[in-house]
């Protein structure tokens, strides 16, 4: 049994574990033991998904990749697997650590193959049809450039076999900092990486790509670790979302359980308000005001009858008029927390709507149309209190000014780069989502499915944080707890409903069951009940060093 992933929440990129690689052998942990426990732990891992007696396939490129394919090979072996290697470099041009693996493994006499040109590529990968799994040892995470022949060709070949591919560290061909696929990667059933996970497994084309993910630590010394910079990238763990709910008093009451406002809605877009209240509500805020537009608030009342709806002065259109901004100033000011924008449109007197909610000294959470009206001119988040904006990658992209791919094509900058020029937190939707604070610390969100890929799955999000912040959580931690417990319910839903029919409201059914499951600590236990594919990455304790 593989140890238990020890040490920081962090995903390292290729360059950051390889500069922590190269401290923790100057403080004297060797290359070949850490080659040693990373080939043993992916071996742990091929025996426990598959433990009956099997036959594997492994290839092997050079450097320490093709080193720790090597290692699996002769533990497999020991184990009574019939193991078969397919030999995409001169085992006589293995340098370092990885030769002396070749030392270790050649006198076991294992069926070698050895592949030198395109046109031998296709047809080792087809000798290896049946098998119970290939190994992928071909390229490491830190890959420069295409995948060049014949590792392409086989790769390309893989998809042919309909054999479990277990990548090693990576699928070959995976940009470990960015996910991106350098021309070709196989779709592995099992990935198993070493140390710390890497970016590029969570982003892009990495969970395609990827399957189940497992992390073998390495037993880094502590001292080790301070060369992965400042502030790496992480993830946020389940352990922030149960501490950003505390146990209530016995004698709390709805006006000391948060006084959220809710600035939503239009005569197009009703439904946006209401999905924002019902989570606010469903996630434990005392009191939900609801300022929309007149012709939205019968809708809202009639889905979330528990919410305080105020009907405020309406264009012809929907929006909210000119003459809305007052009462919304004055409920703002009354508010433990504002959530601003879904569904507002950006016509009539939205503008004077948001500046109003904005000027409350209190919290805010900023989505949706509320960032379009800001795009042009967010100068009303440059406030004393604290400002969280949601944005997806169309949304960022206006605020930035450049092109939504961009913003994609490096989420965690682009999130980082808007948290520390507006002084926010920045949400940044999707897969996965990104939370950044503006003192440059980032997390990656992995929990979530397709299924929130329906319109109002925002609007649900939005109510939730800003119940969070109501309830006087912290705002950097209601961000991540936000975001974490959203995409919980989601899985649990998944889990249960399935993942295309699922619809927003369907989370109104798991979300207060999810909070409170993790307020209880029973997260892990859900997370594995669930059968969440990064349940152990969940579970893992806390970011610093």
């Amino acid at each position: 049994m593989t140890l238990p992933l020890a040490g920081p929440r962090w995903c390292l990129a290729p360059e950051e574990i390889a500069a922590v690689d190269r401290a923790a052998i100057d403080a004297g942990l060797s290359g070949l033991a850490l080659m040693e426990s990373a080939g043993r732990g992916v071996a742990e891992a091929v025996l426990e998904r598959w433990p009956d007696t099997g036959r594997a396939v492994v290839l092997v490129g050079g450097g320490n990749n093709g080193g720790d394919g090597l290692v699996v090979a002769r533990y497999l072996d020991l184990a009574g697997w019939e193991v078969e290697l397919v030999l995409f470099v001169d085992p006589g041009s293995l340098s370092g650590d990885a030769a002396v693996q070749w030392r270790l493994v050649e006198p076991l006499g294992l069926p070698t193959r050895r592949v030198e040109e395109k046109a031998e590529a296709a047809g080792a990968i087809a000798a290896a049809a049946g098998a119970t799994c290939v190994v992928d040892a071909l390229l490491g995470t830190g890959l420069k450039g295409e995948v060049r022949e014949p590792m392409r060709s086989a790769i390309e070949a893989l998809g042919g076999i309909e054999v479990p591919v277990v990548a090693i560290d990576a699928p070959s061909g995976l940009d470990g900092a960015t996910g991106v696929v350098l021309g070709v990667a196989p779709f592995a059933e099992l990935t198993v990486t070493f140390g710390f996970p890497k970016p590029g497994l969570f982003l892009a084309e990495g969970p395609e790509r990827v399957g189940r993910l497992r992390v073998v630590p390495l037993g880094y010394p502590a001292a080790a670790l301070e060369a992965a910079g400042e502030r790496p990238l992480g993830w946020v763990g389940i352990e922030e979302a149960a501490a950003a709910l505390p146990p209530r008093r016995h004698d709390v009451h709805k006006g000391s359980a948060g006084r959220l406002l809710i600035v939503a809605g239009s005569g197009r877009f009703p439904g946006a308000a209401a999905l924002a209240a019902q989570a606010a509500l469903r996630s434990g805020t005392g009191l939900c005001v609801v300022a929309t537009p007149e012709p939205a608030a019968a809708a809202v009342l009639e889905v979330a009858p528990e919410a305080i709806v105020r009907a405020l002065p309406a264009t012809e259109k929907g929006a909210f008029a000119e003459k809305a901004a007052g009462p919304i100033g004055g409920l703002a000011a009354e508010a433990d927390a504002v959530a601003v924008g879904p569904g507002l449109t950006t016509g009539g007197g939205v503008r004077r709507a948001v500046n109003a909610a904005l000027a409350a000294d209190a919290p805010a959470v900023v989505d949706a149309d509320g960032l379009n009206v800001l795009a042009d001119d967010p100068g009303p988040i440059g406030r004393e209190s604290a400002t969280i904006l949601t944005p997806h990658p169309g949304e960022l992209a206006r605020w930035l000014d450049r092109d939504p791919g961009e913003i994609d094509a490096d989420r965690v900058a682009a999130a980082r780069e808007a948290a520390s020029r507006w002084a926010a937190v920045v949400v940044l939707k999707g897969s996965p989502t990104v939370v950044a604070d503006p003192g440059g610390d980032a997390a990656l969100n992995l929990a979530g499915n397709p299924g929130l890929a329906t319109g109002g799955s925002g609007d649900v999000l939005t109510g939730l944080l800003a119940s969070l912040l109501a309830q006087g959580v912290e705002p950097r931690l209601a961000a991540r707890a936000a975001v974490l417990l959203h995409g919980v319910a989601a899985d649990w839903a998944r889990a249960d409903r399935g993942e295309r029919g699922l619809v927003p409201s369907d989370l109104f059914s798991y979300l207060p069951l999810t909070i409170r499951e993790v307020s209880a600590g029973r997260g892990p236990a859900l997370l594995a009940r669930i059968d969440h594919r990064h349940a152990g990455l969940l579970a893992v304790g806390g970011t610093g060093r």
